[in-house]
């Protein structure tokens, strides 16, 4: 009990010794697109709106780290942050279309709690609901009124924790950290949620890569190269001689997103060696082809493979998949 009450008031004389700098930074707006060669990516439309309203975004969202692109996942077109993920809702109104995703909530992961509600003069509880009544304190609670409180971070949701080395509490949009060696206020810092989300979702790493400078010699943003991730499976797994039998294709891209107009090609090698070809048509606007044929193996039973070959923006993909034919 001695040392854990030691513990606390050294925290509490490392959180109080050292307050916020409560100086903005102004970030000049110079117009759409805005390039950020630190990251390679740009901002532009209301996501550039969005990012500007607030004085010190860079401190608050951090650099872009993608372009924007639809997360079919969600149903939503979203930009991620170092910091932060904007999505996009096109059914709100102008002004409004842009929200911040619940990053804190997302990827809150507990660490050892600190019990400093002893100080109950350093602190404010914020709301009486149950799952949002942890104080925020100190420095903590300095840093979050100054940059947008609730409206910015959402309300807390753990007490101050320790994690890999560092105190930190996390709120429904974003991860405060105290950082001791940091200059004198400057030591609260917002965690990088939006890296850490991008990783949890285990999206497509040429997502971050950096794209030219639209602004430099004139050149037109680059486009991410396409990366095909197509499927295909059969109507019915077991099927009888002279039955109809109906093979599916789809093609989606690395974000999930239907890829139109894939050229398709395929075949069905049969137990007694014969070979159907199908005739595939290019994808739809929903990334999909089909193609029925009636199967004609004679005598023969057993496993049926189908060998489908996609093709789009020079990148080609062969896969297989199987059914039986078993009377």
């Amino acid at each position: 009990m001695y040392t854990k009450r030691i513990f606390q008031i050294l925290v509490l004389g490392l959180l109080i010794v050292s307050s916020v700098d409560l100086s903005t930074t102004a970030y000049a707006q110079t117009g759409e697109p805005d390039y950020f060669p630190e990251t390679g990516h740009t901002l532009t439309g209301e996501y550039f709106t969005f990012y500007y309203s607030i004085p010190n975004p860079k401190e608050v969202y951090g650099f872009p780290i993608t372009e924007p692109f639809y997360q079919e996942s969600f149903g939503l077109q979203v930009q991620f942050f170092e910091k932060a993920r904007f999505e996009y809702h096109p059914e709100k109104p102008e002004g409004e279309r842009i929200v911040l995703t619940n990053l804190g909530e997302f990827t809150h992961d507990e660490g050892a709690p600190i019990n400093l509600t002893t100080y109950a003069g350093g602190c404010k509880i914020l709301s009486d609901e149950v799952d949002h009544r942890y104080p925020v304190c100190y420095s903590f609670l300095t840093f979050y009124e100054a940059n947008g409180g609730a409206e910015q971070f959402g309300l807390p949701i753990s007490e101050m924790e320790m994690q890999s080395g560092y105190i930190m509490q996390y709120f429904e949009r974003a991860r405060l950290e105290w950082h001791p060696a940091l200059p004198d206020g400057k030591k609260v810092v917002i965690g990088n949620l939006g890296e850490v989300y991008f990783n949890l979702l285990h999206l497509s790493p040429p997502l971050l890569y950096p794209v030219p400078d639209p602004d430099e010699n004139n050149l037109p943003v680059q486009k991410i190269p396409l990366v095909m991730v197509p499927r295909a499976f059969v109507r019915s797994a077991v099927v009888g001689n002279g039955e109809v039998q109906t093979v599916y294709v789809t093609v989606e891209d690395q974000n999930n997103v239907p890829v139109e107009d894939a050229k398709i090609t395929g075949s069905v090698l049969l137990p007694n060696s014969l070979v159907v070809p199908l005739n595939l048509a290019p994808t739809d606007e929903d990334g999909v082809s089909k193609a029925a044929f009636t199967v004609q193996a004679g005598d023969q039973t057993g496993m049926a493979t189908v060998v489908i070959e996609v093709q789009k923006d020079g990148e080609k993909e062969t896969f297989r998949t199987s059914f039986r034919i078993w009377y």
